[in-house]
């Protein structure tokens, strides 16, 4: 994996913070000269100061994301270049913060190349929105977002401010996915890395009735596990209602 963490630290000393309505301008005319109104050449450059002087902005990277959002900057610019052989970690955190964004306005985990939606029936009749590109998409930036905080984890120097904002994002992404698992695409990524006795020892047992409330196939996937423990002789008190 390539270290930006020591080049992203030199790229931004002597940056200041820029007052909203400066960054906006700033914002619409990256948007305008690069994706907006046009087809442009892809330039990782563009997502690397974007990334810097805006996203990681402490004290106003929630407004510029806002305002990146309302430009597509997700769907014209980052999503169509995201691939295996461009993930890098300006990248990749853009791709979630810009998701992050997306969920906290629309209550919607989803991922999508173009501005068509596409609504899902799902079994138990609730509706889930996704893009027919989602699968591929999500398989990528969920890899990559465990490689990079695994990465991080290795570091003996990754307390900077800015190291700690990227992994607040990426954690604050998995988090959030953990509550669609529902969903077969994002319950397979997300119970890779989450064992179900992992699961016990960390919820109350209201906690897991509650999920189990909202996903029937988890509360079928833990009686599973149960009647495997009670063949062993070991058990978990899973509490099921």
């Amino acid at each position: 994996m390539t270290n930006y963490k020591s080049s992203h630290r030199s790229a931004s000393k002597g940056s200041k913070n820029l007052p909203n309505s400066r960054n906006d301008e700033e914002i619409s005319s990256l948007a305008s000269k690069n994706w907006k109104n046009s087809a442009h050449k892809f330039d990782n450059n563009v997502v690397n100061n974007i990334f810097e002087k805006f996203i990681l902005d402490p004290d106003n990277s929630d407004h510029s994301i806002s305002k990146l959002e309302s430009l597509s900057y997700l769907e014209k610019y980052l999503l169509p270049n995201f691939n295996k052989e461009n993930k890098s970690i300006p990248l990749t955190v853009s791709v979630a913060c810009l998701l992050i964004k997306k969920y906290l306005e629309t209550g919607h985990l989803y991922l999508k190349s173009n501005q068509s939606y596409k609504y899902t029936k799902e079994k138990d009749n609730s509706t889930s929105l996704v893009a027919p590109e989602f699968s591929t998409y999500f398989d990528l930036l969920f890899d990559s977002i465990c490689e990079i905080l695994l990465d991080f984890s290795q570091s003996c120097t990754n307390n900077q401010p800015k190291d700690l904002l990227i992994r607040f994002y990426l954690v604050k992404f998995l988090s959030i996915c953990s509550q669609f698992l529902e969903d077969d695409c994002i319950r397979r990524k997300v119970l890779s890395i989450v064992s179900i006795s992992m699961w016990d020892s960390a919820l109350s047992s209201y906690q897991k009735n509650s999920y189990f409330l909202k996903y029937p196939t988890l509360k079928k996937l833990f009686k599973g596990f149960e009647k495997s423990l009670k063949k062993s002789g070991i058990l978990f008190n899973f509490d099921f209602p």
